[in-house]
């Protein structure tokens, strides 16, 4: 039996740390794992922490390229609609690795919103300059200089990272 259909198997139990079979997950090497992880990604009824997990191991791990569309439509998808701000937070995060013209603009727009939670503005913030997104990075940053928020410490965070 496989490793992923053993974990596949273990999640399935409900007495199991799915966490756990998730974070394992992420160090299997069977693209099989992808249908699963975005499933659970989507899964409102799914548990908050593995969803997050998920969005984590998308963060660091590119999916395989017949699945991008799908991620990046449900990166989306949690950003705008989800209601709980630490799930929509680690989707901020995880954008950071699709140059997408709908999560760019949608990365843009809430750093953009004084009224956004600070930490998904810095996440969103750290998303674009990761992204590389060149005169469209420049502009967002020369907004952010009459910031509140912003003002002062993105010179920092410009020299820093």
């Amino acid at each position: 039996m496989s490793d992923l259909k053993k974990l596949l198997e273990t999640y399935e139990d409900t007495s199991s740390d799915r966490v756990q079979i998730i974070r394992e997950l992420e160090f299997v090497e069977d693209e099989g794992k992808w249908p699963f992880l975005i499933n659970i990604m989507i899964n409102e009824s799914a548990d908050d922490l593995e969803r997050i997990e998920v969005l984590r191991i998308i963060e660091v791990t590119e999916p395989p390229q017949i699945y991008v569309n799908r991620v990046i439509s449900n990166i989306y998808n949690i950003i705008i609609k989800e209601g709980d701000c630490n799930l929509r937070n680690y989707a901020v995060i995880a954008l950071k690795n699709f140059k997408d013209e709908k999560l760019l603009n949608l990365a843009k727009d809430i750093l953009l919103n004084e009224d956004e939670d600070l930490d998904m503005r810095w996440n969103a913030f750290d998303a674009l300059k990761n992204l590389k997104c060149g005169n469209l990075f420049n502009e967002i940053v020369e907004k952010l200089r009459n910031d509140k928020e912003f003002g002062k410490a993105i010179g920092c965070r410009l020299i820093i990272k």
